[in-house]
């Protein structure tokens, strides 16, 4: 069965009268004006932020995706406006679901051959590695092992703390980081079945 594809223009605020065409598919991502080979796209981050009017009131959300090439140094950016186009919610979903069949999924097996291959994978502060994750803190890392981890998902942000030592942790802005929602996926799937253990016994995970 092949992959997943996506394709329309889109309206993204009560502005937009042009729209912006996208295009995603496994051979090619268009948006806007660039494409990109879907093979070269290596980097990826998206997040959903609430729209509060008058700091109170939940008046809609507002939606950024952007992807990446190192490979032609090219970037592109989706974003969507849920207070002007609630129904945009759906497509944003829609966007993320296509690209994760396309990319992140690659991204985060690329990941998980690293780790298999001896290899550590950072992103942001933290680095993974088959004893633990380091936490970058005061330009210096600091272990914490896989027994000790604990990990949160919150306010946009990914947060990794030592259960022995609350003094040592750090977190990440998702939207900040590229591949920070891959590593979120990354993280889950080594905390399910135990898989982080697996990995510091020096198994193929």
């Amino acid at each position: 069965m092949g992959k997943k594809m996506y394709e329309k223009k889109i309206k993204r605020t009560m502005f937009d009268f042009l729209g912006m065409d996208i295009k995603i598919n496994e051979d090619e991502v268009i948006v806007g004006n660039k494409k990109f080979d879907t093979k070269d796209i290596d980097k990826i981050k998206y997040v959903e932020t609430q729209i509060l009017a008058g700091g109170i009131i939940n008046s809609g959300s507002y939606y950024e995706v952007f992807i990446g090439s190192s490979a032609n140094n090219n970037t592109a950016r989706i974003f969507f406006n849920t207070a002007f186009r609630k129904k945009w919610t759906e497509e944003y979903r829609n966007i993320i679901d296509v690209l994760w069949d396309n990319v992140t999924n690659r991204i985060v097996n690329n990941m998980i051959k690293d780790l298999n291959e001896g290899r550590t994978v950072r992103v942001g502060k933290f680095e993974v590695t088959r004893n633990g994750i380091n936490v970058l803190m005061n330009k210096k890392y600091t272990l914490i092992p896989w027994l000790e981890c604990l990990k949160e998902y919150k306010e946009g942000c990914i947060h990794i703390y030592s259960n022995s030592d609350l003094k040592v942790k750090g977190n990440i802005e998702i939207i900040k980081e590229w591949n920070s929602n891959a590593f979120a996926s990354l993280l889950d799937w080594l905390w399910k079945e135990g898989r982080c253990f697996n990995l510091e016994k020096g198994e193929k995970i």
